[in-house]
């Protein structure tokens, strides 16, 4: 059994390199099947055995110690039904309780065989190139490699433990508290017992070790005497209820409705009060779904949001619990839509700026000749983009092609008609880096005319070699340690170059 961790003394689980020949068979599974009558699945097409779930059918095999008699390990076999002439098996392996991986792999190829009737003669092929576990047969070719996966996406990882009395065979935990009898979680209590011999002391209780549990009884010796005396309320109601108890010096019971009712509290705020889940939290939970309830939870919702945006002391009780709640609300309301109006206004006034600093560097590719078909121009504001879009019917007043403007990696151009300027014919939008159209459109997003397209073309071309032009400038400047223009729109200006 020595193959199944690596040679490097590790003692790391490394099921790749393990003979699955030589694994254990896991006899419970084997026990099980031949003492329990099936349960039948999909209208008699196939038998199948489960200790809990329908719809994943988890078996756990057998515990048996570690190689390197540091440890546990476990195996179980997960049972899926695939509504075909057979069922998925999952098989998985994991060191326990301390390592924090599972390893798992799937059958890709489902049969059943009935071993023990039609393939009675044929024992001994089983031993070699198959494997046997009762009334399935499969080979070993069916199966994928072993995988590694966090426990806590392990396939059966639900499953109880149908032998867990091997735990106590185990040197290392035969003084550990734990007992089948005590119907603790074997993995998660022995996980905590790696860490702290002392939670022993709960596994004679039959209470689950938690870590606020382990805590308070290392620091509190009256509350392990809360403890001894009350273990099997402590046990039924859990840690949280039993630590409550014992600080508020309360019954079991009124602890429980107690911290309950928090929790209800908390789920409606959580439903039907959200912007509620702001107030701190030692505000009284019930206090506020009441007061929700009390005003209407839709307008004590609007009146918080009202309230945060104008950033007010939530921890004073008259801001969140207005004696006049009405008059409180539309105040509140009112003063912060004045705000944000306000913060609107400035932030719109803010953006109208950058555009227009934007539109006018890129005014050298505004065209406009005597004699020639069509005009360039450059929109100078957002309206005007969204104007454009209205009247061709596409996205460009919609989609972020003003930002495009403002950063500097694309810029819109309208493309009219001489003979009549103000009307929307075609949209383009050129890219500053390749320094080409990217798109041309005209009404319902259609492409315009052959002899427009090419017109647009030989505008472009001029547009591009400008801008290559002063790049090559504004590069030499940088080379030279002479920055004397901000941007290349700068030089363009200053050289008064036009399209």
């Amino acid at each position: 059994m020595a193959e199944l961790f690596d040679d490097n003394g590790s003692g790391k689980f490394t099921p790749n390199a393990m003979p699955l020949d030589e694994l254990p068979i896991p006899r419970v599974l084997e026990d099980w099947m031949r003492t329990h009558p099936p349960t039948n699945y999909c209208g008699g097409v196939f038998n199948c055995y489960s200790f809990t779930y329908p719809k994943a059918m988890i078996v756990v095999a057998e515990t048996f110690e570690a190689p390197d008699g540091q440890d546990l390990m476990l195996r179980w076999f997960s049972f899926r039904n695939t509504k075909s002439k057979g069922f998925e098996i999952t098989e998985v392996m994991r060191k326990s309780p301390s390592e924090d991986y599972a390893y798992h792999r799937n059958m890709y190829y489902r049969t059943l065989c009935g071993w023990q009737t039609v393939y009675r003669d044929e024992e001994k092929v089983t031993r070699g190139g198959y494997y046997g576990y009762n009334y399935t047969l499969w080979q070993k070719e069916w199966f994928n490699k072993w995988q590694p996966v966090p426990l806590k996406n392990a396939p059966g990882l639900s499953a109880y433990w149908i032998n867990p009395e091997l735990v106590l065979t185990i040197p290392r935990y035969k003084y550990s508290g734990w007992t089948p009898k005590s119907h603790l979680s074997v993995i998660q209590y022995l996980q905590q017992y790696n860490l702290n011999n002392g939670v022993e002391f709960f596994g004679k209780l039959g209470i689950m070790p938690t870590k606020g549990l382990i805590s308070k009884a290392t620091k509190d010796g009256n509350f392990r005497r809360f403890l001894r005396d009350n273990a099997k309320q402590a046990a039924t109601f859990g840690a949280t209820v039993t630590l409550y108890a014992y600080k508020h010096k309360c019954a079991f019971d009124d602890a429980y409705e107690e911290i309950n009712s928090k929790a209800r509290a908390s789920r409606h705020i959580n439903d039907g009060c959200r912007e509620a889940r702001d107030i701190p939290k030692n505000i009284d939970r019930r206090r506020i779904w009441e007061y929700a309830e009390t005003v209407g939870s839709r307008s004590y919702n609007d009146y918080l949001a009202a309230v945060k945006y104008l950033q007010l002391d939530l921890t004073d009780t008259k801001v969140i619990f207005p004696h006049d709640f009405k008059r409180m609300h539309d105040l509140r309301i009112n003063e912060a839509a004045a705000l944000k109006g306000q913060r609107d206004a400035k932030a719109a006034e803010e953006y109208a700026a950058k555009f227009a600093a934007a539109a006018k560097d890129y005014a050298f590719a505004n065209y406009c000749k005597p004699g020639d078909a069509f005009i360039i121009a450059i929109p100078v504001a957002k309206n005007q983009l969204v104007a454009e879009g209205d009247a061709l019917h596409h996205c460009v007043g919609k989609m972020g092609y003003d930002n495009r403007m403002i950063a500097g990696t694309s810029f819109i151009a309208f493309l009219r008609k001489a003979a009549e300027p103000e009307t929307p014919f075609v949209t383009i939008e050129f890219n500053l880096e390749k320094t080409k159209i990217v798109q041309i459109y005209g009404t319902h997003d259609h492409k315009p005319e052959q002899d427009v397209i090419d017109w647009a073309e030989k505008w472009a071309k001029k547009v591009a070699k400008i801008i290559q032009k002063v790049r090559k400038a504004y590069t030499e400047e940088l080379l030279a340690g002479e920055k004397k223009h901000a941007t290349i729109y700068e030089i363009i200006r200053e050289m008064k170059l036009t399209a």
